[in-house]
């Protein structure tokens, strides 16, 4: 919703400025208070928080034994969400049979040398889905950071580079 919110406010006062006026935005649109009112999707994935995860001594052992397979494959997931492809996709609501056009994000899975059996000479090279399909394909390609976010100078948001003029987040 929110997405859709800002896309029609920057939509009418581009409307606006086509007619000659000048417009500004000012004030605190209160998006986002604090790092985790994020969506879920948007939250960058931090070494450091993986890290004091380990380090806390208070979480269950299953949640530890999680924590230490994500911290051993950590190279892995940051190649794999850094190589994520976004594609259009239909959904479908399975109560009415409305279709909507949606964007899914997809990642090549890896596989750990422990989980690979040796009967099985044939490896799995397909994508798969992470996350839920979402309605706007910027938010597609913003979802599961993990380098750099900025933005250039026509306001389009820039991925993994913190080169560009503005710089929203540097890894």
């Amino acid at each position: 919703f929110k997405l859709r919110w800002l896309r029609a406010l920057r939509q009418a006062m581009q409307r606006e400025r086509r007619k000659g006026k000048a417009v500004l935005l000012a004030g605190d649109l209160n998006l986002k208070h604090r790092r985790w009112d994020s969506h879920w999707s948007c939250l960058s994935l931090d070494q450091k928080d993986l890290v004091r995860g380990l380090e806390c001594g208070t979480a269950e052992e299953t949640t530890l034994q999680e924590l230490r397979l994500v911290a051993f494959h950590w190279q892995d997931l940051l190649e794999a969400f850094r190589n994520k492809t976004v594609t259009q996709m239909e959904t479908r609501n399975s109560k009415n049979g409305q279709t909507f056009q949606k964007f899914g994000i997809w990642a090549k899975p890896f596989r750990s040398p422990s989980l690979t059996s040796t009967t099985s000479s044939t490896s799995s090279s397909a994508e798969v889905r992470i996350g839920p399909p979402v309605e706007d394909e910027g938010m597609a390609r913003c979802s599961f950071p993990v380098d750099g976010v900025g933005v250039d100078e026509n306001g389009t948001l820039q991925m993994g580079d913190t080169s560009v003029e503005y710089v929203l987040r540097r890894k």
